[in-house]
Formats: structure tokens, C-alpha cells, sequence
């Protein structure tokens, strides 16, 4: 099955078997269910793993990272130097799945769908609002006007929403 074919599966498993709500006006993102074992949420991320194994690995250089700051472990994600990537919410039932989805770490949904986009040009990284209901920040002062690019330096701290996070290069 290749991958576009694994994600159609998930969503429809998900928009079928009503396991995860996104439903407009609902405040509180809906996790799929809870593990019997630990009690953790299990995230749309979480069923992948479940049906598939780990995502094939990237063949491509990552040259810089987006650490959560507001969890008890730091996860990352990483980022390579081509292409754009973009920071949200997943919503199966709209088919938006962002490459980065900070679902897990959004319980109060602030984070919108397609809430921010990190580019890079040449070996510089910028980061852009795309318009978002509850804005990004950088370094807590500098909230981001919508559509325009703002360079990364190592070491910035990014506010999307309610969610932290620490831009590594």
C-alpha cells in the first residue's frame, strides 16, 4: 500500500468509525481512544503506528528541528531544506493533515487547521502565519502579520497558538 493509500485508509477508518471528532464549534480536540494500558490518548499519529509500523525514514537531510516545550519530554520534529512545511491540526473529515500536526499537544484547539508554514531559501528558515484565529509569535514580543515570512535564528522560540515551541538549526 503506498502512502497516500495508508492515509485515505486511516481517514476513512476514522470518519467511518466516528473515532475522532473535529466537528465545527466543538472546543475540545476528540482523541481517537484511550490506551488500555497506560491511559495516554491514542492520536491519529498513534493509529498509523498501529496499522503500518513507523513511517518510512526521509531520505533527506534534516537541517533543523521544531521542539514542543510544553511537555514532559521534548518531541521534535524534524525539518529538512526543501520544500515548505506546514504547522497545524489534522482534520480527516476535511482531509487537512499538516506535516506538522501539534493535535496531541492542543487540547483547547488554538492551534488552527493550517495555522503556520516554516520555508527555507538557501540555508535561511523563515517562518509564516497563514492566517490563523490565534496568531504566531517569536521570542514572546514579535506576533507575526499574516503572510509574512519572518527569518529563524537558532535558539527562537515560536508561539503557535497555546503551544510552545524551539526552533534548533
Amino acid at each position: 500500500m503506498t502512502e497516500p493509500e495508508r492515509e485515505t485508509f486511516l481517514d476513512t477508518l476514522i470518519r467511518e468509525n466516528e473515532l475522532y471528532s473535529t466537528q465545527i464549534g466543538q472546543s475540545q480536540f476528540t482523541r481517537i481512544s484511550d490506551c488500555k494500558l497506560c491511559g495516554r490518548g491514542i492520536s491519529p499519529t498513534d493509529l498509523y503506528k498501529q496499522y503500518f509500523g513507523e513511517r518510512p525514514p526521509s531520505i533527506e537531510t534534516v537541517a533543523a528541528r521544531l521542539v514542543v516545550l510544553d511537555i514532559e519530554s521534548d518531541f521534535q520534529f524534524p525539518l529538512t531544506c526543501t520544500g515548505d512545511v506546514t504547522i497545524g491540526r489534522i482534520d480527516p473529515h476535511r482531509g487537512i493533515r499538516p506535516d506538522v500536526d501539534l493535535s496531541t499537544y492542543d487540547p483547547a484547539a488554538r492551534i488552527s487547521r493550517r495555522h503556520a508554514r516554516i520555508s527555507v531559501r538557501g540555508s535561511q528558515f523563515f517562518v509564516e502565519d497563514l492566517g490563523s484565529a490565534n496568531g504566531t509569535a517569536v521570542n514572546g514580543s514579535k506576533k507575526l502579520k499574516p503572510m509574512e515570512p519572518f527569518p529563524l535564528a537558532n535558539g527562537d522560540v515560536i508561539k503557535i497558538g497555546d503551544t510552545t515551541l524551539k526552533f534548533i538549526a
